[in-house]
């Protein structure tokens, strides 16, 4: 993945994570979901199996992928989102950069170089000069993508941890305060 990554010029995968004190309860991890689903533009799923609520989310097209696990328990609650890029990367420049830049290249620059400039070097430096800009284009495309992605993931997971954050701070309150609580 190390080589993609160098290839198309920035992440495949965007990954923030955080691990807080306190648990979740029921509640927290309801509110949590509505913040989700209030805040991001992807239609999600939502599965909660024990203390662990997983969120799903893909683009109509499959371009993208995005994962939310929260965890809680053993007093700590750990969020982790994911998003990945790869169908993003693998479209934009296997149907861009090859199609264009390869088949524009092959197509024009080599009947050009060799029947009308009659040069065998024009026929060959041509497409690989436009399969090169062409790289260039999707590089800057791509990590515009990414910038975007990137700040979308950043405040979607601030307004998560927020949100658990708050849950938990409102359920040791409520704790501490509920004078129906059993003493013993």
């Amino acid at each position: 993945s190390n080589f993609w990554t160098r290839v198309v010029g920035d992440d495949l995968t965007i990954v923030r994570e955080i691990t807080l004190s306190g648990e979740l309860t029921e509640d927290g991890f309801e509110r949590i979901v509505g913040t989700i689903q209030a805040n991001s533009r992807e239609h999600g799923q939502p599965s909660l199996m024990g203390r662990t609520l997983t969120w799903r989310a893909e683009t109509p097209s499959k371009t993208r992928t995005m994962q939310i696990v929260v965890t809680s328990r053993d007093g700590g609650t750990h969020i982790r989102f994911e998003e990945n890029l790869m169908q993003i990367a693998s479209g934009l420049f296997g149907g861009l950069g090859g199609g264009f830049g390869i088949g524009v290249g092959m197509g024009v620059g080599v009947p050009i170089g060799l029947e009308v400039l009659g040069s065998a070097l024009f026929a060959f430096a041509a497409p690989l000069g436009l399969a090169g800009i062409t790289l260039v284009a999707c590089r800057g495309i791509y990590r515009n993508v990414v910038k975007r992605r990137r700040k979308a993931v950043s405040d979607l997971f601030d307004r998560v941890v927020i949100e658990a954050e708050a849950s938990m701070a409102q359920g040791a309150s409520g704790l501490l305060s509920n004078p129906n609580a059993a003493s013993t």
